[in-house]
């Protein structure tokens, strides 16, 4: 590598100094702070979707009189409704329906409404949030698994090694030794959690072309990756064996992912657990190389402050000698993001493109970056042009390592605690069970510091690691047996408080009547949480990707008003909306199991008329949704390809789901308008299937399934992680309103919700999870489900 001046790492720099106000001041709100970071780069791709609708439909009275829906015993009958399920249709106007889909279409959207095409005109299909939420996942994961094995998995690799070969070259100079040595063994480790030969990659080719597996962009990936193989430098060896067994230790531990262990490297303990590929990173071997790599590259810490006394529920993690070499390796790390690469690329420049198209999809980094490195760095050092020289002059002078801590202390914390050296505190009034934000407050400052590819900060994970022991008290009345409870704490947030927070009274009542915010604190913290979410303006929620996608979701916890169908009214569909957005959030944690950052709970020591036919099909009447669900397709599409990220099967999908979503959005506002549906209407809605192909065209078989998972949260005291997952489709019947006052039954697919407590050391796959799924073990569904679900 060759060095040059800090140019582009320069340039990354300034922008944050103009968009990260932590470099200006720091602000007590993460919520804000994080808005303002994201605001210029990302924020002009998103166009918000305009529409005008004036809804008049009529209200209805339940139950309907089954004279009034058009076809209704031969729908029925062909859907083989129960006699209880036909009455709950008639009581409230739909019901949910499991086990009416069978083989492929049990977990396929496509599949599922080719299934109901099967009757024709006689069963009209029903267009539901569930299938256009899945239908947006798989553009996002698909779009997103596509540029990590075509481009990012290889730029990591190479990345790594170059960084490695020169921190063994600079282990070399007496004045680096130490912090050279520990950048070097960091570097060895991510290297070797990388690797993967031309022959695994081509073998792993084979496997993917087969029928079974078949994906063809990640066999293509797998083989254009194989023929690079030989471009990649070799790795001169580590510079003593005592690197060498720590990196093997850790390698080790990485590979076995059992949970908490010592890092030999780092002098504090790190969740294992988390390096289990998962996600759709069990999907290839590539991915799973990649998954393993980042993982260290984005959770380990080179902590900034360090002292005396030192262990998790002290003060300081680690010694004040291993915390200034942690963050003099640090300064040399981002010192080598200045150098060029063997093919010509700035370091810098490679770093840079991995981490913002990323970015774009989940969101900026919790922890400090070298971009934040570098703008203290300069600010301190003498020679502002040479970023090596830089590093030389902290690891010499004291003053100057002094004064770098100084400057970067003055940066925001994290805002997550992810387990960092496996924190406990011994706090008195948190042991007393009082709520104790503050014990929160000093875990996270004392686990400040630089991560290379720092896991990024997502509202979730801050709302559930605010939601938790310690910022959370004891249980109300001593009760323990709530599924948030675990060591007589509220270890465990819920899907239902991230729901809440968007704004669904429903999940805050299924709190209040399953015991889960009975807990001394909870009202408080989660008022202060919500007057945070207040402040948001509709840009603050499209900052990016992530962010957008649960903005729809909001749209569709929200209440509707006059004129929408009654049933859109009742308790019942507002649980069915709640159970498809906790289900959409599962599959998009699912997406960003990688680069989300995942909070962990610390440790304490009238005369009937005959209707008319009924048209092709109903789409669910939620204009507000649709839209922001069109906008965010269009988001999607602009920042990606602006970025180059995406491939044209990619940017095909993305065009086809754009037209998809926006006919619906029309023909949404007829249906609540009362307007007939004209020919062209009827052709789309007929051909349905037809278009869902369009949206889904090129992804591999895995993409399509709705039998996902994802573990959300950690709590160290029950050494359990919270996992939420989508099962097997279920069928959604829907007796849909006209203007004249009369029905008809329309079907589609739905999305089932789970959320259940599993061991850490066993994180489950999206495989294991359909095993499961398929065994008597299988969890429950969640009580408030029952609401509108029942057996055909």
């Amino acid at each position: 590598m060759r060095s040059r001046p800090a140019l582009p790492l320069i340039a990354f720099a300034v922008l944050f100094a103009s968009s990260h106000p932590a470099l200006r001041a720091q602000e007590d709100d993460p919520l804000a702070r994080q808005a303002k970071e994201l605001s210029l780069r990302f924020a002009r791709h998103y166009r918000p979707v305009e529409y005008a609708v004036r809804p008049a439909l009529p209200a209805t009275t339940f139950p309907i009189d089954p004279a009034a829906v058009a076809g209704w015993e031969d729908a029925v009958r062909l859907l083989s409704l129960s006699e209880a399920a036909r009455e709950r249709l008639l009581s409230q106007g739909f019901v949910a329906a499991s086990g009416f889909f069978r083989g492929e279409a049990t977990e396929d959207v496509v599949r599922a409404y080719e299934a109901l095409d099967a009757y024709g005109d006689r069963v009209p299909r029903l267009v539901t949030s569930d299938a256009l939420l899945h239908l947006y996942h798989i553009q996002f994961d698909e779009s997103l698994k596509e540029i990590e094995e075509r481009e990012f998995w290889w730029d990591a690799r190479l990345l790594v090694r170059c960084l490695l070969n020169r921190a063994i070259e600079l282990a070399g100079d007496e004045s680096l030794r130490e912090p050279a040595r520990l950048a070097a063994g960091y570097l060895a480790v991510a290297d070797e959690l990388l690797a993967l030969d031309a022959k695994a990659l081509l073998a792993d080719a084979e496997r993917l072309e087969s029928p079974e597996e078949f994906d063809w962009a990640s066999a293509q990936a797998a083989r254009e990756m194989a023929g690079k193989h030989d471009k990649l430098p070799r790795a001169p060896s580590l510079p003593d064996p005592d690197l060498a067994a720590a990196v093997a230790g850790e390698v080790e531990a990485a590979r076995r992912h059992e949970g908490f262990a010592d890092s030999a490297l780092f002098d504090y303990k790190e969740d294992f657990s988390q390096y289990k590929p998962r996600g759709h990173y069990d999907r290839s071997r590539m991915l799973e190389a990649y998954f393993r790599g980042m993982m260290w590259l984005g959770r380990m810490t080179f902590l900034l402050k360090g002292g005396e006394p030192y262990g998790p529920d002290k003060p300081y993690l680690v010694p004040a000698a291993t915390a200034a070499n942690q963050t003099r390796a640090a300064a040399l790390l981002t010192a080598l993001l200045t150098e060029d690469l063997p093919d010509g690329r700035n370091a810098g420049k490679v770093w840079e493109r991995l981490y913002s198209v990323t970015s774009y999809y989940v969101g900026l980094a919790d922890d400090l970056c070298p971009a934040h490195y570098l703008a203290a760095m300069k600010s301190v050092g003498e020679d502002g042009e040479d970023a090596l020289k830089l590093a030389k002059e902290l690891a010499a002078s004291r003053d100057a390592l002094l004064a770098l801590a100084w400057e970067l202390a003055k940066l925001s914390p994290p805002a997550i605690y992810s387990g960092t050296g496996e924190s406990e505190t011994s706090d008195p009034a948190a042991l007393a069970g009082l709520p104790s934000p503050e014990v929160l407050d000093k875990t996270l400052a004392k686990t400040q510091g630089f991560r290379l590819m720092g896991q990024r900060f997502i509202p979730d994970s801050y709302w559930m690691g605010r939601l938790v022991f310690p910022t959370i008290g004891a249980p109300a009345k001593g009760r323990t047996d709530m599924f948030t409870c675990a060591a007589g704490l509220r270890a465990f947030p819920r899907g239902l408080d991230v729901m809440a927070l968007l704004g669904s009274a429903r999940a805050r009542a299924h709190l209040a009547a399953s015991g889960d915010d009975a807990y001394a604190g909870y009202d408080k913290e989660f008022a202060r949480l919500s007057a945070e979410i207040a402040k948001l303006s509709r840009e603050d929620w499209n900052r990016n990707l992530y962010w957008s996608w649960l903005w729809c979701l909001k749209a569709l916890l929200e209440p509707v008003g006059e004129g929408y169908p009654t049933l859109m009214k009742e308790d019942a569909w507002l649980d069915k909306s709640l159970n498809a957005s906790l289900a959409s959030w599962a599959e998009l944690r699912h997406d960003t199991i990688l680069y989300a950052k995942q909070s962990y709970t610390m440790a304490p020591t009238g005369a009937p008329v005959e209707p008319p036919p009924p048209p092709p099909g109903w789409v669910e009447p939620l204009p507000e949704f649709l839209a922001r669900l069109v906008a965010l397709s269009r988001m999607t599409a602009s920042g990606l390809g602006e970025m180059n990220a995406l491939s044209d099967q990619a940017r095909s999908r993305l065009d086809a789901l754009d037209s998809f979503l926006a006919r619906l959005l029309n023909l949404s506002k007829k249906e609540l308008e009362g307007t007939a549906l004209d020919e062209e209407d009827a052709r789309f809605l007929a051909r349905l299937p037809e278009a869902l192909e369009g949206v889904a065209a090129g992804a591999g078989k895995g993409a399509m399934k709705t039998t996902l998972v994802a573990d959300v949260h950690t709590d160290q005291n029950s050494s359990q992680c919270l996992e939420e997952g989508t099962g097997a489709l279920e069928l959604l019947v829907v007796l849909a309103p006209r203007a004249d006052g009369t029905f008809f039954v329309a079907a589609g697919p739905a999305l089932a919700y789970y959320e259940f407590r599993h061991p850490m050391s066993s994180r489950l796959t999206d495989g294991e999870w359909r095993t499961l799924l398929g065994s008597e073990e299988a969890p429950e569904r969640p009580s408030f489900s029952r609401s509108y679900r029942l057996d055909r």
